[in-house]
């Protein structure tokens, strides 16, 4: 549907969200509009309600979005509880991935002092624009529609607990307030890329935490082994 709304559109944004959080919270959004013009095109906008519908049925609430003269939907997803260690595709809130995400894998792996996850993803946009579509349009018009389709984009944005260990993001952003990192990339129609994150979240509190009760423990055996000598001392000094 979004080739679709793309090729008919002759210039669209498509941009895909998913933060993840430490505690398996999952929040999947994404935006679907196209460029607007004085008058949208019935095809165009019956394309768009279908999007919207579909979003719906797995399970999205649905806005409308409307800036730097874009106009469409927001769709929006959170997955509570998420089992982080058994989890699959189905985290990031389809049923059936977007047929421009052509493969997913993860992997989490936690630990007492550092957690460590792992994304691959595979965003394949060799389809679009459909040359055969593209081929059928008349002569006058191929350059018109190629031209378009080259201000198109499709954005996508992952959101990770703790520091990037390797990728090749666009670009990343800490999320101010969180131990989290934003990792973009930006594709354009015809592009295809595999996406790469590895990250590792230290846990400094629990690791503090350990500290300060070896720390205690510690000072706590040689207060006991002190208050031993002492009584061994006075109870010597009183049999004297």
């Amino acid at each position: 549907m979004a080739a679709a709304v793309l090729f008919l559109s002759g210039c669209a944004r498509l941009e895909l969200s998913f933060v993840i959080e430490e505690d398996g919270r999952v929040e999947t959004s994404y935006v679907l509009a196209v460029k607007e013009q004085p008058e949208m095109p019935a095809d165009i906008l019956h394309l768009m309600d279908a999007a919207s519908q579909e979003a719906e049925r797995n399970g999205f609430s649905i806005s409308s979005y409307d800036e730097n003269g874009y106009a469409g939907f927001r769709a929006d997803k959170v997955t509570n509880g998420t089992d982080l260690q058994h989890a699959d595709s189905g985290m990031l809130g389809f049923s059936t991935l977007p047929s421009i995400i052509t493969d997913y894998s993860w992997h989490y792996e936690p630990s007492v002092f550092l957690n460590v996850y792992q994304i691959r993803m595979e965003a394949d946009l060799r389809n679009i624009p459909d040359e055969t579509a593209v081929n059928q349009l008349p002569s006058d018009l191929k350059a018109s529609a190629r031209e378009a389709m080259e201000n198109s984009e499709a954005v996508i944005h992952i959101t990770l607990p703790g520091e990037p260990v390797r990728t090749n993001a666009d670009q990343t952003k800490p999320i101010s307030g969180k131990n989290a990192v934003q990792y973009s990339w930006t594709l354009r129609p015809g592009e295809h890329k595999a996406l790469i994150i590895d990250s590792s979240l230290e846990k400094n509190s629990t690791r503090n935490y350990l500290i300060w009760s070896a720390g205690a423990a510690a000072v706590l055996l040689i207060l006991s082994a002190c208050s031993l000598i002492i009584w061994k001392v006075r109870k010597k000094a009183g049999k004297n």
